[in-house]
């Protein structure tokens, strides 16, 4: 019998709208504005963020009808300032083009995190059977939609404290592997470990 690898990414999947900034993509949430959410996200040791927001659909449709408009700068608009880094976002951040089964998209074989105004539904929806335990663990937070994010940078200060299961390696860190975008091909993943 094979034991399954342990996980070894550590992944956060995140909503923009009621989560990042205030409903309605307004102002970025005070508690993460000025890239302070990027640097929280740095610090907690993601090696992945996947953007599950309906924002990737709204950045989808603005790039189809503008040319040389681009989705990821679009998604990183949308975002209000609470990630800044231009080059690390395109780097790190995935989209994912269905979010109304964003559910779904988690991979639980990963050390996985998600946070949204509507975390528990979708991850209900996806998950009927053991989402009481994925909140019980800690890897939900259904943030306050109206709050001033403080619940979010608690939570990612809590996950900070965890030991990252992919860089314990001979007592030491090991320093996460760079992604970057690749061409999709069929059945291949948008984005693929730098070589």
């Amino acid at each position: 019998m094979r034991v399954p690898d342990a996980p070894r990414e550590r992944v956060l999947y995140f909503d923009i709208d009621g989560t990042l900034v205030h409903e309605t993509f307004g102002a970025a949430k005070r508690a993460l504005a000025d890239g302070r959410f990027e640097r929280l996200v740095r610090s907690a040791g993601f090696d992945r963020l996947v953007c599950v927001s309906d924002a990737v659909s709204i950045g989808r449709l603005i790039a189809s009808q503008r040319p040389g408009e681009d989705l990821m700068d679009t998604v990183l608009q949308l975002c209000g300032g609470t990630l800044r880094d231009s080059d690390w976002f395109r780097q790190n951040v995935r989209p994912v083009f269905d979010p109304i089964h964003r559910g779904r998209y988690i991979d639980t074989r990963h050390d996985w995190y998600f946070v949204d105004d509507w975390a528990a539904t979708h991850l209900e929806q996806a998950y009927p059977s053991t989402f009481i335990e994925y909140l019980r663990q800690g890897r939900v937070l259904q943030c306050n939609a109206a709050g001033s994010g403080d619940d979010i940078v608690a939570w990612l200060r809590r996950i900070a404290q965890r030991p990252h299961p992919g860089r314990r390696a001979a007592g030491r860190v090991a320093a996460p592997r760079p992604l970057r975008w690749g061409r999709r091909q069929a059945g291949a993943s948008w984005f693929a470990a730098a070589s």
